[in-house]
């Protein structure tokens, strides 16, 4: 039997409650080409973070797609789930320290650069 992908394979919960901060409720009201406050540049990186996490999630599926190994699947499921963790920790600790807004800033910052590296290494894994 082949594994079901219809299941998320990819731990999103970070994603779901970013979205949900109180201050995404002025996300309409930003011009992230035109950023004029600390705030404004929390909401466009929460933005930036949700693209880049959803962009993983694809290539990421894109990558089981392309598996035939039903066991190399759920590994690599299970490392995705500790990678998930492992960015959210990674930020967590780069962000310590720091308060307000400038803590949002430079917790989604690094969870935007972790994402982006992440992405860079799905593509290389499809390729090879």
């Amino acid at each position: 039997t082949s594994l079901c992908l219809d299941a998320k394979t990819q731990d999103i919960s970070d994603a779901e409650r970013l979205s949900k901060m109180s201050y995404m409720q002025f996300a309409d009201r930003v011009n992230c080409d035109s950023i004029m406050s600390n705030l404004e540049q929390r909401i466009c990186l929460n933005l930036e973070f949700q693209k880049s996490d959803s962009i993983v999630e694809v290539k990421f599926d894109s990558l089981l797609k392309v598996v035939e190994s039903d066991s190399l699947k759920t590994e690599l499921i299970d490392y995705q789930k500790v990678w998930a963790k492992n960015r959210h920790n990674q930020s967590f600790i780069l962000s310590k320290g720091f308060r307000g807004h400038m803590l949002g800033i430079v917790y989604l910052s690094t969870m935007i650069n972790i994402s982006r590296r992440r992405i860079e290494e799905i593509e290389y894994l499809i390729r090879n």
